[in-house]
C-alpha cells in the first residue's frame, strides 16, 4: 500500500507540471474554468496522498512535495488575482492596451480552434474549411508570439511576475527562519480538512483537523474577535482557543 501512496504521489507530481502547461495555453474562457476545477481536485487529493505517506513514515520529501501541493495551488489563485489587479505605473495603459489586444487574440484563436475541431469531427469534413482555419489559427498564434515577446520586453517584471516561483525547499525556509522560537504555518483548506503545514528549525510536522462543527464554532469565534475593534486585546485568546481545539 505505501508503494501504491508512492506511485500516486509520482503521478500528481506529473499532473502538476501538466496543469502548468495548460495554464499557459490557448484555452478558451469554459477551459480555464474546467481546468481550475480539476486543479482543485488534483490538489486536494496530491496533499491527501502525501498525509498519509507522512504519516506512514515521515519522510521529509514526502513533506515537501505536500508543501509544494499547496504553494502552487495558492499560486494559481494569486496569479489570476495579480492580473486583473489595477496597475498604478504611469506606462499601465500601454500595458493594458497590449494585454487586451493579447486576450482579444486568445479569444479568437480560441474561437477558431472550436470551429476546427467542430468541422474535424464531421462526418465529411470540409478540407478547404480546415485548411482556412488552420492559417488562421497559425497566423494568430504567431502574433500571439510577438506580443509576448514585445510584453517581455517593454515590462521584463510583468513577466517574471507573471510566473509561478519554484517552492522553496525546507532549507532554505529555515534560512529565513531567525531563531529557534519561529515557525512557519502553512495552511490547505478543503471542504471537509484543514491541512496545516508547520516548519521550524528542529522539526516539520503536517496534520490534517477536520472540520466539523467545533471547527467551525471556534473559527467563528476567532473571527468575530478579529473583526470587533473592542476586542482587541481577546485576540491572542482566541488564537489560542481556536488551536487548542483542534486536535492533532
Amino acid at each position: 500500500k505505501v508503494d501504491d501512496l508512492y506511485q500516486a504521489m509520482d503521478v500528481f507530481l506529473k499532473c502538476d507540471l501538466l496543469i502548468s502547461e495548460l495554464r499557459i495555453g490557448h484555452q478558451k474562457y469554459e477551459d480555464k474554468i474546467k481546468l481550475g476545477e480539476i486543479a482543485k481536485e488534483v490538489y486536494e487529493n496530491a496533499i491527501k496522498v502525501c498525509h498519509l505517506l507522512f504519516l506512514k513514515n515521515g519522510d521529509e520529501k514526502v513533506f515537501f512535495n505536500g508543501f509544494h501541493f499547496s504553494e502552487r495551488s495558492k499560486a494559481v489563485v494569486l496569479l489570476d488575482a495579480f492580473r486583473r489587479a489595477p496597475n498604478q505605473n504611469p506606462t499601465s495603459s500601454i500595458k493594458d492596451s497590449l494585454l487586451l489586444s493579447q486576450y482579444q487574440l486568445n479569444h479568437k484563436i480560441g474561437a477558431y480552434e472550436s470551429q476546427l475541431n467542430n468541422e474535424r469531427i464531421k462526418s465529411q469534413p470540409n478540407l478547404d474549411t480546415v485548411k482556412t482555419l488552420l492559417g488562421k489559427i497559425i497566423n494568430m498564434r504567431q502574433a500571439d508570439d510577438s506580443l509576448n515577446y514585445k510584453i517581455g520586453k517593454l515590462f521584463p517584471n510583468f513577466q517574471r511576475k507573471n510566473q509561478i516561483a519554484q517552492t522553496p525547499d525546507i532549507t532554505t525556509i529555515r534560512k529565513k527562519l531567525l531563531g529557534n522560537s519561529k515557525t512557519l504555518i502553512e495552511y490547505f483548506l478543503t471542504d471537509s480538512t484543514l491541512y496545516i503545514f508547520l516548519i521550524n528549525q528542529q522539526n516539520i510536522a503536517l496534520e490534517a483537523v477536520p472540520i466539523n462543527s467545533d471547527f467551525k464554532k471556534h473559527l467563528k469565534q476567532l473571527s468575530t474577535r478579529l473583526t470587533i475593534p473592542k476586542m482587541k486585546e481577546e485576540t491572542n485568546e482566541g488564537f489560542i482557543s481556536f488551536f487548542q481545539s483542534a486536535s492533532y
